[in-house]
């Protein structure tokens, strides 16, 4: 037990940046590398150290990394994020409308009567 978390401790942080090198979202990034290091341990026994750890980690992650990128999950995470981005787009374009349609509003009430009034009667008379 020791051993893996002296390997943890030693290659986690080189991990969660190759994954999410390939992934790009942190929480999928932490998933991967705790699966391999899980993967690790159950199997430690039948590691052999025909080279150096470090290399057999990484491609750990590198395929974990491709089978997320291939998973069904992603598709869907992907796909809602698209739908949440448009929504929000959509929203803060109305909200920003909102907003400049009440500064208008104020910046007219802020206006003297003379003012407001005066194209109005001139046109009125004529």
């Amino acid at each position: 037990m020791n051993e893996l978390e002296e390997v943890m401790a030693q290659h986690t942080e080189r991990l969660i940046r190759l994954a999410f090198y390939y992934v790009k979202d942190l929480q999928g990034t932490e998933d991967i590398v705790q699966d391999v290091f899980i993967k690790f341990y159950d199997n430690q026994q039948n590691y052999e150290e025909r080279g150096e750890l470090k290399a057999y980690l990484s491609k750990l992650v590198i395929n974990k990394s491709k089978d997320y990128l291939r998973s069904w999950t992603y598709r869907k995470i992907q796909v809602q994020q698209k739908i949440f981005a448009k929504q929000a787009v959509i929203r803060r374009d109305m909200l920003v409308q909102q907003d400049e349609q009440t500064i208008i509003e104020n910046a007219i009430l802020a206006l003297p009567l003379k003012l407001v009034c005066s194209p109005l009667s001139r046109q009125i008379k004529k």
